[in-house]
């Protein structure tokens, strides 16, 4: 029981870090020039950022969310709806997908479309828990509750013009998909045992089939997700933090799908005691598979190259004109295709910025995009996703 009880504290407590500091940022933020254009299309947009309330903000009312479209000279306009902790958005061919407590809405430059649903009410997603599979079935993921015998979530899918519905067993760990498949790492919270490996795969839209294989059997207080998964050579990989008596490891986690009976975790680096919470990662869409390499951002805005093969690690660069002092959830990063962008409040400038990477290091452009705190009025709202639809010509 103590040991239960320590883990519901613990991911408290973690919700608690990962929703900080947006208060203070509401009132310092400096930038004089509020840059907003109504009129922005999608066929316009470079990158979206969303912001929503947290549960805690929620006590009256459904709470608020911002979904920002971003242009690639730094206007942006801001559509403003109900909340959805640790909810993401899906872009999903030349729409974007917001998912809402009894619902989803389509956006298009023809308008928006909603699409409902019966007896699904979420309530808080796992962070950026959703997708696209390659049949053009979008997913999405959420934290639900605790049920009798073990912990509930429940899984949202569909197409342009349809939306499903169903509970799971499990708290979710990570996911990531593959062809038409989605796979979930879940364990059995109420018992803090267990590591099970959840495939769904989806021959259509109304076709979905539920795999289950159990991959580690022992004690996971220690283990904390910092990635999603990434599919490399048919195996399945994913950043993980491990805790010690006496430091903190980073490690990757390795699924290999034709066997499905165990996870090792290789170890990456590891860090004093004393860094907790500094060094979690900005965001669990943090990693990539780019040719031979696994390539992540880490908490301190290192970019690494991980060889699956070796298990060798090496820092490829760091952020340029940037050090995390402490722990604040306004920063994430994006890979799209070989650029990788990162996106964060820069307190000396001001602003918010979108710092645009070539993967050899070389910062290639950034983009300043005053205002956007201001956008938000009284709102207390934190940042919960961050996506580039199209390349930054810069």
């Amino acid at each position: 029981m103590e040991r239960k009880k320590f883990l519901i504290v613990g991911l408290a407590l973690l919700l608690i870090i990962s929703s900080s500091v947006v208060l203070y940022l509401l009132i310092n933020d400096e930038g004089t020039h509020y840059s907003s254009n109504k009129h922005l299309q999608l066929q316009d947009t470079f990158a979206y950022v969303y912001y929503s309330s947290s549960i805690a903000g929620e006590w009256a009312g459904d709470g608020t969310s911002h979904l920002i479209w971003i242009d690639s000279d730094g206007h942006f306009r801001t559509t403003v709806r109900s909340g959805l902790e640790l909810n993401s958005v899906i872009p999903y061919g030349h729409q974007l997908i917001l998912h809402k407590k009894n619902s989803a809405e389509l956006f298009g430059d023809d308008g928006s479309l909603e699409l409902s649903i019966n007896d699904c009410r979420v309530h808080t997603g796992y962070g950026q828990s959703s997708g696209v599979l390659d049949n053009g079935i979008h997913y999405s993921v959420f934290n639900q509750r605790m049920g009798e015998d073990n912990y509930i979530s429940t899984l949202r899918w569909g197409d342009a013009e349809r939306l499903y519905c169903k509970e799971f067993d499990g708290y979710v760990f990570s996911v990531g998909d593959h062809d038409s498949s989605l796979y979930i790492i879940a364990t059995d919270i109420m018992n803090l045992k267990d590591i099970y490996l959840i495939e769904y795969q989806f021959q259509d839209v109304e076709n979905i089939t539920e795999h289950r294989s159990l991959l580690y059997d022992q004690n996971t207080e220690h283990l904390m997700k910092l990635t999603n998964l990434v599919w490399h050579q048919n195996k399945l990989y994913g950043v993980f933090h491990y805790n010690t008596e006496t430091n903190i490891l980073l490690t990757m986690a390795e699924i290999d799908l034709d066997n499905r009976t165990d996870i090792p975790f290789h170890v990456i680096t590891s860090y004093d005691l004393d860094v907790d919470p500094m060094h979690f990662f900005f965001n669990p869409d943090s990693i990539a598979s780019i040719d031979d390499r696994l390539l992540f951002v880490d908490g301190f805005g290192n970019v690494h190259a991980y060889d699956p093969v070796t298990h060798q690690d090496k820092v490829l660069f760091t952020f340029s004109d940037y050090a995390r002092q402490e722990y604040w959830q306004d920063e994430k990063v994006y890979f799209s295709g070989d650029r990788l962008y990162f996106y964060y409040y820069h307190r000396d400038l001001g602003s918010h910025v979108i710092d645009t990477y070539s993967l050899d290091g070389i910062r290639e452009n950034r983009l300043k995009i005053p205002g956007i705190f201001k956008a938000f009025g009284d709102n207390t709202v934190f940042l919960y996703d961050f996506g580039v639809i199209r390349d930054h010509p810069g």
